[in-house]
């Protein structure tokens, strides 16, 4: 009796991962039909104390590197935590990557928001969606906050999405495809 619960139990937790495979399959392919759209003249854009950026010219830019973080989440905490971000922006800016940080804070974190992004001391501007607008133009992007971080190609189609913060594969990939590596 044991020995059926116990195979039961495998099968359950074997489709269960079947079944968020799937559905992180389809959340994927359903990013990738359609080019995402960023309205950076609709959103405010602010710079931390540390700002150092460099413009890199519209001929440069190759790829634009996607962090969003919807009103789901605490904003200010969000935003103090971009300083992690900069590595990777002071790498892949120099390579012709575009970042767009954008926040998207609940209107009473408004004012926490900007306070936290002048002592983010992050590397790149932050993009602070009050009008959802990105949200409105990018439909086909799924809620869950683990497709939240995406690397764009040049015509703004999808072609890596994962957070290298967090996942040191995603970080291997985003390399290859930013160094050209095969």
């Amino acid at each position: 009796m044991k020995y059926l619960l116990y195979v039961a139990i495998v099968c359950v937790a074997f489709s269960a991962c079947d079944l968020k495979q799937k559905e992180t399959r389809n959340a994927l392919e359903e990013m990738s039909k359609s080019k995402v759209d960023i309205p950076f003249s609709k959103m405010g854009c602010f710079h931390s104390d540390a700002d150092t950026l460099r413009i890199v010219s519209m001929a440069e830019q190759r790829y634009t590197f996607v962090h969003y973080v919807d009103s789901s989440q605490c904003s200010p905490c969000a935003l103090d935590r971009m300083y992690t971000w900069n590595k990777f922006v002071d790498e892949y800016s120099k390579k012709g990557v575009r970042f767009a940080f954008i926040v998207e804070p609940k209107i009473e974190q408004m004012e926490d928001v900007h306070f936290s992004i002048a002592s983010s001391g992050l590397h790149s501007p932050i993009y602070v969606e009050s009008l959802f607008a990105f949200r409105k133009l990018n439909k086909n992007l799924p809620t869950e906050q683990k497709y939240h971080s995406f690397l764009l190609d040049k015509l703004g189609h999808v072609i890596l999405v994962g957070n290298p913060l967090q996942n040191s594969k995603i970080e291997e990939l985003l390399d290859k495809i930013i160094n050209n590596k095969k």
